[in-house]
């Protein structure tokens, strides 16, 4: 059967750089060659530091153009460029040499999917006319026009040499005039002629719609030539590229330990006061929800970053169920922002006016050793005090992945019109191409996991996959429980695992199950699952065989909350290794051992 796939077309201008920017290390070396100490020894003797590293710094200088050899082989002297260079200015001019490229994206407007240009083959309708009645189109979902950078940037192309510099906001090509041509086979429940990336979300609709139409022709006996049809089905192939995306090498080595993991409300208040102290000149926080016994708590803290000529911009989630918490909270904040755009003495605080749609919390700043990130359950305007609530959280340094959180962040400040006119935008654009530009030259040492972030329906398809190749155990957490859930995560645990009975375990924090659920319920249990609520869980963590742990926003086991944002709904973290059982310890982290 071939289903007709609704897409969209989308032009991204985008700002690629080469090159390097220069250390502070490397422009004091210059500078002492400026000034007479011209070999090699004078220069280990100044700096105190192994002469290998005044090598390197010398061997770059000299491909900058700035060093050269002097009259004696074994003595330097500085290039008129590299005089210049020295100047009066307190850091090296970068040789960093940029390009402005331009790409077409696809967005499939079913589930809100996208696919560079060239990995599908798309149709106008007015060429597939005459072909229609042959194939069943697929509906269009509810699924927002607006596409953010961020939500591109894993897709642009580069060398492996080059990171992105910038991204324009993509602009519509077409909308509802094109179609993807793909070709169901209901006997085997496999599709083709879709990037394989949005096969698992996308499958099972186009299987049950092409599974519907074939029983109605069974009903009412109709001949369909598809032939034609078939030959528009793009083929599946592998071409070799030297350009590289963070789509196609999604995963970073990190260096990550046991102080990185957040557990309790005292840890995640300390970092963040720690941040607010330390930050050079900017903190970014994303909050899912506002409560005022929460924000009261935080003012202070807020205050002093403030003294401090400080930036903080803060974009909230949702409205809290509780409205009069979310007013009274949303009140306080108002003032104090108000208050710092009317003082020259003060930093300034910028709050968004309206909710993103984003459950995600998020923790950002320029810390004097470079830009770190929190990521995790913990709602930094919202989350209770209370050290008995289990929450889970990592600290994170790796310049790829805290580029991504910069960009999301950005994205996620850029639709309030307060912050998207604040200079924070500014800041985090900043940061991400900087972080961006160093994850090109930074070696990890002592990596002890690889890590990436997952975004919206990929935690379906993470959820899947894993809980289907799980050969020891599997333990999942979820703040909430709902065994009414449309996702049907319970026909997954059920129906793809041969895991021994005490090796499937899933805890919760309270249950928003609706009546009656008893057959789902007594299905888990036949198969072994062991149930548990903790009523002061609130992470969402999914373990597998002790070396995959994603942690996110996402309930594991209840439906996500709705929104109309086009990505950065829910964010997770994935870290996987021999090392994540070192790193944390399901039954300290939790407090229970499993019946």
């Amino acid at each position: 059967m071939i289903c007709f796939l609704p897409v969209a077309r989308y032009r991204v201008e985008y700002q690629v750089a080469s090159g390097r920017p220069f250390s502070t290390f490397e422009r004091l070396v210059l500078a002492a060659i400026n000034d007479g100490n011209n070999t090699l020894n004078e220069l280990a003797a100044i700096f105190a530091v192994h002469r290998r590293l005044i090598v390197e710094a010398v061997v770059t200088l000299m491909q900058a153009g700035w060093v050269s050899l002097g009259a004696k082989s074994h003595e330097f002297a500085v290039t008129a460029a590299g005089k210049v260079a020295c100047g009066e200015q307190k850091q090296l001019p970068p040789t960093i040499v940029l390009d402005r490229r331009v790409t077409s994206i696809v967005v499939e407007k079913v589930t809100g999917q996208i696919a560079r240009n060239n990995e599908v083959d798309f149709y106008p309708k007015a060429k597939l006319r005459k072909l229609w009645s042959s194939g069943v189109s697929i509906p269009k979902g509810d699924i927002s026009n607006r596409i953010d950078p961020g939500m591109v940037a894993p897709l642009l192309q580069h060398d492996s040499t080059e990171w992105v510099r910038s991204i324009e906001m993509p602009y519509v090509i077409s909308d509802n005039t094109a179609y993807i041509v793909v070709e169901v086979d209901t006997l085997n429940s496999r599709v083709m002629g879709l990037p394989e990336a949005w096969e698992p979300i996308l499958a099972p609709e186009m299987l049950d719609r092409a599974q519907k139409r074939e029983r109605d022709l069974v009903k009412n006996p109709t001949i369909i030539n598809d032939r034609e049809l078939k030959a528009l089905v793009k083929l599946s192939q592998s071409a070799e590229s030297d350009q590289v995306s963070d789509q196609l090498d999604p995963w970073s080595r990190i260096s990550i330990g046991k102080a990185d993991v957040l557990s309790k409300a005292r840890s995640h208040l300390e970092t963040l006061e720690y941040f607010l102290i330390n930050a050079t000149s900017y903190v970014g926080i994303a909050s899912s929800f506002l409560v005022n016994s929460s924000v009261q708590k935080l003012l202070p803290l807020f205050e002093g970053a403030l003294r401090r000529d400080l930036l903080i911009t803060l974009v909230w989630g949702r409205h809290n169920p509780d409205s009069g918490e979310h007013r009274a909270a949303f009140e306080a904040l108002k003032k104090l922002a108000y208050d710092s755009s009317k003082s020259a003495s003060l930093g300034r605080l910028v709050v968004s006016n309206a909710p993103s749609g984003s459950s995600a919390n998020i923790l950002l700043a320029d810390l004097p050793s470079g830009i770190e990130a929190v990521l995790g359950s913990y709602s930094w305007t919202a989350s209770s005090t209370t050290e008995a609530e289990k929450h889970f959280s990592l600290r994170l340094r790796n310049p790829k992945l805290v580029a991504r959180l910069c960009e999301i962040l950005r994205d996620l400040s850029s639709t309030d019109e307060k912050l998207r006119i604040s200079s924070g935008i500014v800041r985090l654009e900043k940061g991400a191409e900087e972080l961006r530009a160093a994850s090109q030259r930074t070696v990890t040492q002592n990596e002890t996991a690889r890590a990436r972030l997952i975004l919206d329906l990929e935690h379906k398809t993470i959820f899947r996959d894993t809980i289907s190749r799980a050969k020891r155990s599997i333990d999942i957490y979820s703040a909430e429980l709902n065994l009414g859930s449309s996702t049907g995560w319970w026909q997954q645990l059920t129906s793809t695992t041969t895991l021994p009975a005490d090796q499937m375990r899933a805890r919760y924090g309270h249950d928003a199950s609706p009546e009656p659920t008893l057959s789902r319920l007594q299905g888990l249990l036949k198969h072994g699952v062991s149930l548990l609520e903790l009523p002061r869980l609130q992470s969402n963590l999914l373990v597998i065989d002790n070396q995959l742990l994603v942690s996110s926003s996402y309930p594991w086991l209840a439906d996500p909350l709705p929104s109309r944002r086009p990505y950065a709904v829910d964010i997770g973290i994935a870290l996987r290794g021999e090392a994540i059982d070192n790193l944390i310890s399901l039954d300290n982290f939790i407090g229970d051992k499993a019946p």
